[in-house]
């Protein structure tokens, strides 16, 4: 198909939607190039037209046009695709090029904006971001040459949030989301004011959506690395560390983590395995439950049947409420694996003899998660005396 017959389908799309959500600026012009590039004689001011309209400004909103509030992105995610495709064949018709230009997709999914507590540490993430996130994901890849042959039914199915694969990626994000530690709120606005701790300290962030969860992202210098972003802590530190999150010293160097469920035990989850993490040392899990799933997408390093190496790019909020969640494990600090059977059990028998066994197999930190998670212990051997 010629380049003026694929700027007649785009036009007529694109005058569509525009007709649709009752935005009558851009029209005139629409209607007229279309027709003109209908009849395979395309106007010779159509790319400046493109380049000088401002249409790939526009941004469609509920206050102006005929959308409800969780259209807008949808429309603005085809909008942008089709004044895309539009400015790519104008660059082609303007250079007399007869080759048809591919059509232009991103290489990556867009990040998802959000907010965070500098305070607590809580994160957010409104239900209308979610909602953009997940249409600039996919309706890019729902709009080609085939769909713009019946672009009456593109745009409904757009609108109405129908593409395929729309209900997948909107519980793929939830989990995500949940496992990551990120809430995912009905706000509309901007978060000044924490809802976990009332603190006004906030600020925006977002998120990479990979590797089975939501990875923290630095405005400034792109994907924060890890251990980059991860602060590396002494014994002392993680000692006082363990203190401030409720933990009860029972012994010298052993501490009882209680639950319940509630979103400080999961914030003292996370603050104790992220500092412990930090200790200078490799880390290892130990765990009977089948995380083959997990450890493949973490990139885990296998060192026998249940025991593997954590890396330091891994999320803390995606290990604990992943793989993690249901409790029954070990993971631990130091500086080679541990032998099977050396692991003791800092809930049941000998503390002494528990101590013992830790120090023998050269471990410098252990938590020892009780079967359902609600309870956790932890062992530093170098404070136990």
């Amino acid at each position: 198909m010629s380049v003026v017959a694929r700027i007649a389908e785009a036009l007529s799309a694109l005058e569509h939607l525009h007709r649709t959500v009752g935005e009558v600026r851009w029209l005139d012009g629409l209607r007229h190039h279309r027709a003109r590039s209908r009849a395979d004689t395309l106007d010779p001011t159509f790319p400046e037209w493109m380049r000088e309209s401002g249409l790939g400004k526009l941004r469609l909103a509920a206050s102006s046009h005929s959308l409800e509030p969780v259209q807008v992105s949808w429309a603005n995610s085809l909008h942008g695709m089709l004044v895309a495709r539009l400015d790519r064949l104008a660059e082609a018709a303007d250079s007399d090029t007869r080759t048809e230009p591919e059509w232009e997709r991103p290489s990556t999914e867009p990040p998802l904006p959000g907010w965070s507590c500098l305070v607590c540490g809580n994160t957010e993430v409104g239900a209308a971001d979610a909602e953009e996130w997940i249409a600039r994901s996919l309706v890019p890849f729902h709009v080609g040459d085939r769909a713009l042959l019946e672009f009456r039914l593109l745009t409904e199915d757009v609108l109405q949030r129908r593409l395929i694969g729309t209900d997948g990626a909107r519980s793929d994000l939830v989990d995500r989301a949940r496992l990551s530690g990120v809430q995912i709120t009905d706000r509309l606005s901007a978060m000044t004011v924490c809802t976990v701790c009332g603190s006004g300290d906030t600020q925006s962030c977002s998120w990479v959506v990979a590797g089975g969860g939501l990875h923290r992202v630095d405005p400034h210098a792109g994907p924060r690395p890890d251990p980059g972003g991860r602060t590396p802590i002494t014994l002392d530190e993680f000692e006082r560390l363990a203190d401030s999150q409720g933990a009860t010293n029972i012994a010298p160097g052993l501490w009882h983590l209680p639950g319940p469920d509630t979103r400080s035990w999961l914030r003292a989850q996370d603050n104790v395995m992220e500092a412990l993490r930090g200790l200078p040392a490799r880390v290892f899990l130990a765990i009977r439950d089948d995380v083959a799933e997990e450890a493949e997408a973490g990139e885990w390093t296998t060192i026998a049947e249940g025991l593997w190496e954590i890396p330091p790019h891994e999320s803390t909020g995606i290990l604990l409420r992943g793989a993690l969640e249901a409790g029954g494990w070990h993971v631990l600090v130091a500086d080679t694996p541990p032998r099977a059977g050396d692991l003791p059990d800092l809930f049941k028998g000998d503390r002494e003899a528990a101590v013992r066994t830790a120090r023998d197999a050269g471990v410098h930190a252990l938590i020892d998660a009780w079967h359902d998670n609600a309870e956790w212990r932890l062992l530093l051997p170098a404070r136990t005396g």
